[in-house]
């Protein structure tokens, strides 16, 4: 713990200064906790969901593909004490730090409650493909093909030739590389 405190001390004098000025105090861990966790939740309500989808699995692949769903209690859109404390948070320290002149009264977020709160919403991914269905390629595009993958292969192959070629040859003659001594 000493070796993260002594790396992030930089960080840590700076972030002082400008609470300093903006009249709050920050714990640097309670800041970074509220920022990770903030951006989890939302990153996962931006892709329809509320609640996390886990795979089991046995550290290489899922033993199954039939999700384990766990519950909403830790999402801080959901239960109404994390979201007052994460709110509370944000309101108190997090926007005096950006904004310095923040008056800090009324929470402008209401309570959660039973018709107040984060609702999943159906997400669905597009991807498009060029080639539906396999088709036989025109004649002339199937010889510029096959010309071009030959003068490839055959461009490698004779370089790969001459480059041990001349291996052979410096190793044969080591003076010249190209005929017998003398």
């Amino acid at each position: 713990m000493d070796y993260i405190n002594d790396l992030l001390e930089p960080t840590i004098s700076q972030l002082n200064n400008i609470a300093k000025a903006a009249g709050v105090s920050v714990n640097i861990y309670e800041l970074l906790n509220w920022m990770f966790v903030t951006q989890y939740w939302s990153l996962l309500y931006s892709m329809g969901q509320t609640v996390p989808t886990i795979y089991p699995h046995n550290y290489t692949f899922p033993d199954s593909y039939y999700p384990l769903n766990v519950g909403s209690t830790n999402n801080i859109y959901t239960n109404a004490t994390l979201f007052s404390y994460y709110t509370n948070y944000m309101l108190d320290t997090v926007i005096p730090l950006l904004y310095f002149n923040y008056y800090v009264g009324a929470s402008p977020f209401q309570p959660l409650e039973p018709n107040n709160t984060l609702t999943p919403y159906p997400t669905a991914y597009r991807f498009g493909y060029t080639c539906v269905e396999a088709q036989v390629k025109s004649p002339l595009s199937m010889i510029v093909a096959i010309i071009t993958s030959a003068t490839v292969i055959l461009n490698a192959s004779y370089t790969i030739f001459i480059y041990l070629g001349g291996l052979y040859q410096k190793r044969r003659y080591p003076r010249t590389g190209t005929t017998r001594n003398k």
